[in-house]
């Protein structure tokens, strides 16, 4: 998916997309993503706060979810935006589980931080 066309995210400020952005660094022996949620956009950076992974069991049919690192804003050069994600399913009844987020994406696509 082209992100260098502005057209595929939400003009609308109510709206808030998900986006998976690679990870840099010479640490790394394979590339890494992570999911940013997408605040501000501007002509050639995004602005927006990291989520971070709570559950994962690739071996089942469970799906991962993320909640928002409020620790972690994030300023993304749009290079390093790969996908926009599709709209998360927030799940969570209790204090503990609150805000929770569920991609319908194939999670085995991404290697996922």
């Amino acid at each position: 998916m082209d992100l260098t066309d502005e057209s595929e995210f939400e003009e609308d400020s109510e709206m808030i997309d998900f986006v998976a952005v690679k990870e840099t660094g010479k640490a790394y022996y394979h590339t890494l993503y992570y999911i940013t949620r997408v605040e501000l956009i501007h002509s050639d950076e995004y602005e927006g706060v990291s989520l971070k992974k709570v559950s994962s069991r690739i071996e089942s049919d469970i799906p991962t979810s993320f909640v928002l690192n409020a620790d972690d804003e994030a300023i993304i050069p749009r290079e390093d935006v790969v996908h926009k994600l599709p709209t998360p399913k927030v799940v969570g009844g209790i204090a503990r589980k609150a805000a929770q987020f569920v991609f319908p994406s194939n999670r085995t696509r991404w290697d996922l931080k």
